[in-house]
């Protein structure tokens, strides 16, 4: 039976623990989609507790500690790869809130973020050899941190997505 797990102030890892875009690398197949959060000790203990994927790993920068984390999947297809329930992704800035789609996500990956609000979809993950619950995106709230030119500079159009033919180069 799949749950709900609601997260204000998620910390999401940095760079490179984030591929919105799907891209492959050394540990990630072609397409999957997903990010990495930090959990403070008292969440992850509790959701720990009710079956998420809770990973510890040694903290960086407190030695002899450990850092929860938890890996989440960004899915737009399931398994036999037909089309799902998007998860809904906006994007606010200063000014205005942007919709992320599948080709725009990717946005993410990069991005500064100040503060994020998600709500994850904890659901059985049968005959995987990982954790057997899985989490995936179900809404996320991104706010980007802005420099003092931002609003200055701001317009109205939408970014453009790594790849696509409105790159200004």
């Amino acid at each position: 039976m799949e749950k709900t797990i609601t997260i204000r102030d998620a910390q999401i890892a940095p760079y490179k623990f984030r591929n919105f875009e799907g891209r492959e690398t050394e540990y990630n197949r072609a397409g999957a989609r997903n990010f990495v959060i930090f959990l403070d000790k008292a969440l992850a203990q509790q959701l720990e507790a009710d079956g998420a994927p809770v990973i510890w790993k040694p903290d960086r920068y407190n030695e002899g500690e450990l850092r929860a984390q938890m890996k989440v999947h960004v899915k737009y297809y399931n398994r036999k790869g037909e089309k799902m329930t998007p998860p809904k992704v906006v994007l606010i800035t200063r000014k205005k809130q942007t919709k992320l789609t599948e080709d725009t996500i990717s946005l993410l990956d990069t991005a500064d973020i100040a503060k994020c609000d998600l709500i994850l979809s904890q659901y059985p993950n049968p005959g995987s050899m990982g954790p057997e619950n899985s989490v995936s995106l179900k809404t996320m709230y991104v706010t980007l941190a802005e420099d003092e030119f931002a609003e200055e500079y701001e317009t109205d159009d939408v970014p453009f997505a790594a790849g696509s033919e409105s790159e200004p180069w």
